[in-house]
């Protein structure tokens, strides 16, 4: 009833400030579209006859209001469209010295700076946001190769990283920027263990199985670990099966597939493990690293096969070419979602950034191409991609020397 009141309350007070206007019309009509919505449409002409006039509304000019809107819109657009002819579809690179494939995964905390998780390296990589700088932090008593892919930011402060070949999780305090491997140890020394993690909205990290039998559950609270209790049961002899995990915003973290035939899931308040879509394509290395878009969809970002697949996380998924049906290349590594609401894959044999539009589902693999200082052709160039605070979008350096650098401002 009172919503009824304010209707008419504000109709009358529409129409009245209308009806004061020079030789003005007034249509009210209701819109039959089932929401109760009103349309009124004007025909105010001033007292020449020669065009709108005023519509007032507690003594303000509403016309002229939206007409300043729309023109400082235009002027900000235009403005915009000249910078980017300027300086172009933006990517640059900041300089690192690293071995051959040095990280793997990079994880943003609370300082904005993000930290490269060492895969064959024996430090942590700092990429400073602000700054532009880059440092690292030496790990003691590290050694081997293969030690930690992917990890996450708890919030405790420190990043927790999963063990690939490390028989310990790797803890990274981003206060005092030191690291330990000595916090969480004793895991398997089997190889190819786990391959990228989630935080979960219960505080706890979802490292998702490469090899392993089970998720890699930690809690930072204890910082302690489970490697036994959430077993994925696929069939005796699956491997290489998940690479990347992401956390939907249902809650549940996902993992995305690798060679494996299902997208993970994993519900972090029942520990229940469920597979989507048994019976994906069958094939090796397929896909690595997913991205959560704004539409709520789950983005796979294609390694070696040449569709983006794409899920609602429930009962529909789609592939959506990006590359040549016959490229086995391994291309993309890992993404990040832009501010202008693209998903970015970081080349990693590629020759160029991926930008996919979710809107219109196309592909754009020639605009952002890799130039020098960075090398084209390389292999491996880079695992991971971070977004900043800054709305920028950050490479993690696998054998490149060089962290990449993407704006997403200048894509439209």
């Amino acid at each position: 009833m009172m919503m009824g009141v304010a209707v008419v309350v504000l109709l009358v007070v529409v129409v009245g400030v209308l009806a004061a206007t020079a030789s003005a019309e007034v249509v009210v009509e209701q819109v039959d579209d089932g929401t109760g919505t009103l349309a009124i449409t004007t025909s105010a002409h001033g007292s020449e006859g020669n065009g709108v006039g005023s519509v007032l509304f507690n003594g303000e000019d509403v016309l002229g209001m939206l007409d300043n809107v729309k023109a400082t819109a235009s002027a900000m657009r235009r403005a915009v469209t000249r910078l980017c002819n300027q300086h172009g579809k933006i990517t640059s690179f900041i300089a690192v010295t690293s071995g051959a494939d040095a990280w793997s995964g990079g994880v943003l905390a609370n300082n904005n700076k993000i930290y490269g998780i060492p895969y064959n390296e024996e430090n942590v990589l700092i990429i400073d946001t602000i700054s532009h700088t880059v440092s690292k932090i030496l790990l003691q008593g590290a050694s081997g190769d293969h030690k930690w892919q992917g990890g996450a930011f708890a919030g405790n402060g420190k990043i927790y990283a999963c063990p690939n070949d490390a028989t310990s999780v790797l803890v990274v305090d981003t206060i005092s920027e030191t690291a330990s491997t000595s916090t969480i140890t004793n895991l398997d020394s089997g190889r190819d263990k786990w391959s990228g993690g989630a935080l979960a909205d219960n505080g706890k990290i979802y490292c998702v199985p490469h090899d392993a039998s089970a998720v890699l559950v930690i809690d930072p609270a204890s910082d302690s670990a489970d490697a036994t209790t959430l077993k994925h049961k696929s069939p005796a002899g699956s491997s290489n099966l998940w690479a990347g995990a992401v956390r939907g915003n249902d809650g549940n973290i996902y993992g995305v597939p690798y060679s494996g035939a299902t997208i993970l899931k994993i519900n972090p308040i029942t520990d229940e493990i469920t597979h989507i879509y048994p019976g994906l394509p069958t094939g090796k290395n397929k896909w690595r690293g997913g991205v959560i878009g704004r539409d709520g969809l789950l983005y796979c970002i294609p390694y070696r096969d040449t569709r983006m697949l794409v899920s609602d996380l429930d009962s529909q998924r789609s592939f959506f070419s990006v590359a040549d049906g016959a490229d086995s290349s391994y291309k993309w590594e890992g993404g990040a979602l832009g501010s202008n609401g693209r998903i970015y894959g970081a080349p990693s044999s590629a020759s160029a950034v991926l930008m996919f539009d979710p809107a219109t589902s196309t592909a754009d693999t020639t605009s952002l191409a890799i130039g020098a200082p960075a090398e084209p052709s390389q292999s491996r160039k880079w695992d991971g991609l971070v977004a900043a605070p800054n709305g920028l979008l950050y490479g993690i350096p696998r054998n490149s020397d060089h962290v990449l650098v993407i704006d997403p401002r200048c894509h439209f």
